[in-house]
């Protein structure tokens, strides 16, 4: 497992914190959202994002 200095791990911790509101936000979107194809956009969005997501998570390992 690669260790990371104390700044590193703040900073993907904000980028993980930031990324959920933005998953969060989206999921309100999608919800609110008539048009089919903004509808599409934010549910591409949203996809890409839990990706992002799951891949932070998996090369932070068990830290």
């Amino acid at each position: 497992m690669a260790k990371f200095a104390a700044h590193e791990l703040l900073e993907v911790h904000e980028i993980v914190t930031s990324k959920n509101l933005c998953l969060q936000k989206g999921f309100a979107y999608l919800d609110m959202a008539k048009d089919p194809a903004l509808k599409d956009l934010i549910q591409t969005g949203l996809t890409d994002g839990k990706q992002a997501l799951n891949q932070l998570q998996q090369v932070l390992g068990g830290i």
